[in-house]
């Protein structure tokens, strides 16, 4: 989307990411608050909402600035 080419422009491209796996009692807010990022621009990379439910097992990208 336009947004993440411009937060993109901004911050510059990712020097990299960790591949979280997800497992019991993580959430979209835990995981935003345990890597510093927030819980919107990891829906964004993910392509998921906002109040989305995590799967066990589901993997989510986590972007490194």
């Amino acid at each position: 989307s336009f947004y993440n080419l411009v937060k993109i422009a901004f911050l510059g491209p990712p020097k990299n990411a960790i591949v979280h796996k997800v497992v019991k009692g993580d959430s979209l807010w835990a995981l935003s608050r345990t890597y510093g990022i927030s819980v919107q621009d990891l829906c964004k990379v993910n392509n998921i909402k906002e109040n989305g439910i995590l799967s066990i097992g589901q993997t989510i990208i986590i972007p490194i600035f």
